[in-house]
């Protein structure tokens, strides 16, 4: 499914990379949920978070920094799923907005982050957003959230497919 073992190097050592990519790790944040209740109530939490993430997007990537020292590579990762979000964990202490619900429909949570690729390693440090509906089950009822969430995130890099290198 992804490149080679060893491709996450192309991004640190070319000048300019785009590729499809997936990063596995870890993420603290803080996430808004935000629903409009059937009584005109609107229920809204702020809370923080700590996630596995497994975002699948785009990167582009490049080198900075006086070649003639150690150019450093960072990567503009725009997101469209996150498989991480289905183990998302809510550092709250009551849970007003129902019981989780294991769906795919929690996967489709597109963002935008910026990557450090540490160099000589396959390891990044990043910080983003991400936005989408989050469902949980309410008596028995399936109930979305709008969920907006900032965090920083550390992992491994892989990419699933280099689209581009110079």
């Amino acid at each position: 499914l992804a490149d080679p073992p060893g491709s996450s190097r192309t991004k640190r050592t070319h000048s300019i990379t785009v590729d499809i990519n997936a990063y596995v790790g870890a993420s603290f944040g803080r996430e808004t949920w935000e629903r409009d209740a059937v009584l005109g109530e609107n229920l809204q939490s702020n809370f923080s978070v700590l996630a596995p993430t497994m975002p699948v997007g785009f990167a582009v990537s490049k080198m900075l920094g006086p070649s003639w020292k150690h150019p450093q590579s960072f990567s503009l990762y725009i997101s469209l799923l996150d498989l991480g979000a289905l183990m998302t964990y809510r550092l709250a202490e009551e849970d007003h907005f129902g019981a989780y619900k294991l769906t795919y429909k929690n996967v489709f949570k597109p963002g935008i982050q910026v990557h450090w690729n540490i160099q000589r390693t396959p390891f990044y440090l990043g910080a983003g957003w991400q936005t989408g509906a989050q469902f949980r089950m309410v008596d028995d009822k399936e109930i979305s959230f709008k969920s907006s969430r900032f965090f920083m995130a550390f992992g491994v890099d892989v990419p699933i497919k280099t689209l581009y290198q110079h």
